[in-house]
């Protein structure tokens, strides 16, 4: 098979997200500074404090003693407003719309984990989730040409879902959208994939990885999908470069989350972070006390909308893990990226995590899935493996094991063929710990 120089396959350059910024500001093009984004986001802000205190009765009662002294004067001064917590997020949803439900077009609801009461509501209006198109668009004019054809693995049948604004997006960069959703057996997908000559994937993780996988098993040669967009749930390094060596393709990651209206961030070319929506979104990063983290370190990501009208956040907690990248990227923006999100805040003390999993199961070619759980005494693993993996290659995966995973409690091996039923759910990947789940 001729190898495609990947270096060819994705467009070199700023990434695109900055000149979508600088037309939101009214800039020229290569004309934003970081003191020209700062003061917008210092603006918008304001406007955005100031249109929570007025209409949404959450933000009136919980941050209404900044009235008397509003403007906010500087982003430094802002970190002084309270946070707003996940927990308060999932018991206010009502409380912390500032319109009428009449104006919502999509209501959006998670399951959240147990630390977590009820399940959370987050509202959007229809020019929010035009924001998302316009965002969406952006994005994937990295990976997309004209005439391409894009698979779409995420539910497009409702209007705003992800997938329903994907088509939108790909259709408007005069690319094919080729809408397909969750799929439960990876066989008919690679069979669509190799019959229409599919240039371009989106999906989650685990559904891609499970479809190369499938695709190497089946010896079907030469793949003719060239850019892919991993989307909704964490990409581990060993897990994304399995997909480029098994399809000789190119994979970029995107950072999405609800509360950001499905997307918050996205790779360039050069691979080295999350380049921000920062005209739509002011971004923090926050140590265990709430306090801004000091630069370089890791803690929560911490957002405020800055054009949303229908469901304002301001200062919310994430639960996200990650930290800024202070050096320049190599694509020139001045826009600040994020890197990567290996962890949650309520999987960081645990010895078993699916991130932490990820990357050490990945690396070995023969494993398909897993999935984990934890009880009190033990790990258990249920250790997807090709049908030719060897009893030697199941004792170095158990070495690795034991070697990473710092515990004296036993590892509980089962091992199976085919492919986990979690690589089918677009669900986040959990390790089932007693009765509850954690990220």
């Amino acid at each position: 098979m001729e190898q495609r120089s990947i270096d060819k396959l994705l467009p070199r350059g700023i990434t695109p997200l900055q000149a979508e910024i600088e037309e939101t500001l009214g800039l020229a093009a290569g004309t934003l500074t970081r003191e020209k984004l700062a003061d917008w986001q210092l603006q918008r802000i304001n406007q955005t404090v100031a249109h929570c205190l007025e209409n949404s009765p959450f933000y009136h009662e919980k941050i209404g003693f900044i009235k008397d002294h509003l403007p906010i004067r500087s982003l430094t001064e802002f970190t002084n407003v309270p946070l707003t917590t996940q927990v308060e997020l999932a018991q206010n949803a009502l409380q912390l719309l500032c319109c009428s439900q009449s104006e919502i077009a999509r209501v959006v609801t998670l399951n959240t984990s147990g630390t977590i009461s009820r399940s959370k509501r987050l509202f959007f209006t229809a020019a929010e989730m035009q924001q998302t198109v316009r965002y969406f668009q952006t994005g994937m004019s990295t990976l997309l040409a004209p005439g391409w054809q894009c698979l779409i693995l995420f539910p497009h049948q409702r209007p705003h879902s992800i997938g329903s604004l994907l088509k939108t997006a790909v259709t408007n960069l005069g690319a094919i959208p080729v809408p397909l959703g969750m799929f439960e057996n990876p066989m008919p997908v690679n069979q669509l994939i190799q019959e229409k000559q599919i240039e371009t994937l989106v999906g989650a993780p685990k559904q891609i990885y499970t479809l190369m996988k499938n695709w190497t098993q089946l010896r079907l040669g030469h793949c003719p999908v060239r850019t892919i967009l991993l989307s909704s749930d964490y990409a581990a390094p060993a897990l994304r470069q399995a997909i480029e060596r098994g399809w000789d393709c190119q994979v970029l990651d995107h950072y999405g989350m609800t509360e950001c209206g499905y997307g918050a961030g996205i790779e360039c070319s050069a691979k080295d972070g999350f380049h921000l929506r920062e005209a739509d979104f002011y971004y923090e990063v926050v140590d265990p006390s709430g306090q801004p983290a000091a630069a370089g370190d890791w803690g929560e990501v911490v957002i405020t909308t800055l054009r949303r009208d229908g469901m304002p956040l301001i200062r919310c907690r994430t639960g996200d893990v990650s930290r800024f990248v202070d050096e320049p990227c190599a694509c020139g923006t001045v826009l600040r990226r994020l890197d990567g999100i290996p962890e949650r805040v309520d999987s960081l003390e645990l010895s078993l995590s699916i991130p932490r999993l990820d990357q050490l199961l990945f690396q070995f070619p023969c494993v398909n899935g897993y999935d984990a759980y934890q009880e009190e005494g033990r790990f258990g693993l249920e250790l997807y493996l090709d049908e030719s993996s060897s009893a030697r290659t199941l004792n170095e995966v158990r070495d690795s094991l034991a070697q990473s995973i710092q515990t004296t409690d036993p590892i509980v091996i089962t091992v199976k063929s085919g492919f986990p039923h979690s690589a089918f759910s677009l669900a986040k990947k959990r390790v089932q710990f007693k009765s509850a789940e954690i990220r």
